[in-house]
């Protein structure tokens, strides 16, 4: 959340992360669907649900990504989700 803030994004948090998305941020230029994970990416069934879904206006504005948080670190590994 901190990383999100300090980038100038506003956020919504999903609690306890029972959706498809852990968090939607916004800042004036684009629009994310993020889903994050610790030291792993996501697997096969979560990753079909992630590329499956659609429920968004499309526009290059609009991204649904993965964040992958490696311990000690503290950048995200970020992938596009296509």
């Amino acid at each position: 959340m901190q990383y999100l803030k300090e980038r100038g994004y506003y956020y919504i948090r999903a609690g306890r992360s029972f959706g498809i998305w852990d968090f939607v941020a916004s800042n004036h230029k684009e629009l994310l669907y993020i889903q994050t994970k610790m030291n792993q990416a996501p697997r096969k069934g979560e990753m079909v649900r992630l590329k499956a879904f659609s429920n968004y206006p499309k526009s290059k504005l609009i991204k649904k990504q993965i964040w992958i948080w490696k311990s000690y670190k503290k950048e995200p590994i970020i992938k596009g989700v296509i």
